[in-house]
């Protein structure tokens, strides 16, 4: 198991060792967070994966990404805000809430891959948050007149920055 916190600056060493894990068929993340110590807790599809229990205080994340960078003139690497696409769930209003009210945010993304010998679905990895403040919350309705949107689901787009952030790869 590899650990790397991160307290501010990066270093994009580290990170790259960590973003070296081997790559999967892409799966669903699931947040497990607060907004200052109350679960926020959302609608998922799936109730347990990889010997995790999803079924309460989750939210499924269909799409993440961060980034880091060094910016001129200055020393080490900046970690970007979390960016999370989640479903519009109950989970919403309280994002909203929690960006107004510069709510504290915390908790635990878990990572899920296929392991490549037996195929079986595991928990790879998980990025701690801690010391979390919503900056962002966006609301995306489809495009209903696109026939090829009829089905998809009106989304959030969630972005947090957090004072301290820990991977662990498994």
């Amino acid at each position: 198991m590899r650990t790397l916190t991160v307290m501010n600056r990066l270093s994009l060493l580290m990170l790259a060792a960590v973003l070296a894990a081997p790559a999967n068929a892409a799966l669903n993340a699931y947040a497990e967070l607060t907004a200052n110590a109350e679960p926020l807790d959302g609608t998922v599809t799936v109730t347990s994966l990889g010997g995790e229990d999803l079924a309460t205080n989750h939210i499924e994340i269909y799409e993440y990404s961060q980034t880091a960078e060094i910016k001129p003139k200055q020393r080490g690497a900046v970690a970007g805000p979390i960016v999370l696409l989640k479903r519009q769930d109950a989970t919403s209003p309280k994002f909203f809430e929690a960006l107004f009210e510069a709510q504290v945010i915390e908790g635990t993304i878990k990572f899920f891959g296929n392991d490549p010998d037996t195929g079986d679905t595991r928990l790879e990895s998980t990025l701690a948050i801690l010391g979390g403040r919503v900056t962002s919350v966006e609301q995306r309705l489809p495009d209903a007149f696109n026939q090829a949107n009829a089905s998809r689901p009106t989304l959030d787009i969630i972005k947090i920055v957090a004072e301290s952030l820990t991977w662990t790869v498994r």
